[in-house]
């Protein structure tokens, strides 16, 4: 009897390895994907014989394959994180932007019915709004409850003019609510991987998301792990694991497989603050004195204000003129050094993802 688990390890690739990188959002974000082996003859794989029957290549035994109502959550996890790179490769947080979110007012398990449903406003919307550019996002936060999101832009990329009583009246079978898509919150918005989203509730034989035909699809590359690391030489990472597929056989453990993936992003100052660094007290007469003491009580004015916000998760203390410590008021209790800069745009990050889960969505 052989049982296939995984292990979450701390690893990196080695410079030979082949790599598959993943370009999006105008070339300011990457995702690498590293498998370590490319050929899977060394494993025991299994192959369909007939019916719901599969038999083993490496040990001959034959297993049931029972047919599930429900994807796999872990499947789902993957098309949404495919899901988040086409949005960001579409989508940029312009005031030609939209997002349309439909409720169904009963529960609803018809998946034709869903489809079609989900056809008929898009029809509408693009005879009100003209040529359209769209992702349709199927959404569920509890079971036979779908929300419809789409993503819509014109193709002119002209500004979109419609109210949430006008999509009412269009879709007529539920709450409608619309929400602009701005640079402040379109990552949160389109990371439908990291949101509550009840991944084990969507039925086999649904399309999680589709979209319109001019969208801009990703397109990934081949190349080795030293060449996938130089391309991402200056850029931010902003994720890492890995982990290890085994199968154990009668108690003989064999990796089946072996993947790292990262993230890297193309860091943008969310906020221009003017900053004056300095290793020791400020001495210095006159205007840059002046200047400099006029933007730390600006700065430090607007750190205090956005760390007494009720909803703020963690504590800051100064520890002098140009840094503050941030300490996470829950169980990670890890302090993090940042200067006054770099605090502003971590503490209103922390607003706005308060106002977005504050929004239900």
């Amino acid at each position: 009897m052989s049982k296939i688990y995984k292990e979450r390890v701390p690893s990196k690739p080695s410079p030979d390895e082949q790599s598959t990188v993943y370009p999006f959002n105008d070339n300011k974000q990457f995702d690498i994907e590293t498998r370590k082996y490319q050929n899977l003859g060394h494993i025991s794989l299994y192959r369909r014989i007939k019916g719901n029957k599969m038999v083993s290549v490496a040990t001959g035994e034959v297993i049931d394959i029972k047919k599930k109502e429900k994807r796999v959550s872990r499947a789902v996890f993957k098309i949404f994180k495919q899901l988040y790179r086409l949005i960001k490769n579409n989508f940029f947080g312009r005031n030609s932007e939209i997002l349309i979110i439909l409720e169904f007012e009963e529960p609803i398990t018809d998946i034709e019915e869903i489809n079609k449903l989900t056809k008929s406003i898009i029809e509408k919307t693009q005879r009100r709004l003209g040529k359209i550019v769209f992702i349709r996002v199927l959404v569920y936060y509890e079971e036979n409850k779908p929300e419809i999101e789409i993503w819509v832009k014109k193709a002119d990329n002209s500004k979109i003019e419609i109210t949430e009583e006008e999509i009412e009246k269009l879709w007529n079978n539920g709450k409608v609510t619309v929400r602009n898509i701005t640079k402040n919150n379109i990552d949160y918005v389109a990371s439908y991987f990291k949101r509550n989203i009840e991944m084990d509730l969507y039925p086999t034989g649904i399309k999680i998301y589709s979209t319109s035909k001019d969208i801009k699809k990703v397109a990934p590359i081949v190349m080795s792990y030293e060449d996938a690391e130089k391309l991402v030489a200056g850029y931010t990472p902003t994720y890492s694991g890995a982990v290890s597929i085994k199968e154990n056989i009668e108690n003989t453990e064999k990796e089946i497989q072996h993947i790292t993936y990262e993230s890297f992003e193309k860091k943008e100052t969310q906020r221009k603050i003017k900053s004056y660094k300095t290793t020791k007290p400020v001495k210095a007469k006159g205007n840059f004195a002046k200047r400099f003491k006029k933007q730390d009580e600006e700065n430090h004015k607007i750190i205090k204000e956005l760390a007494e916000d009720p909803n703020c998760w963690v504590s800051v203390n100064r520890l002098n003129i140009d840094w503050y410590e941030t300490v996470s008021k829950g169980k990670n209790k890890i302090p993090k050094k940042r200067n006054a800069e770099e605090t502003i745009t971590f503490l209103e990050a922390i607003k706005e993802r308060n106002k977005n889960i504050k929004g239900g969505k």
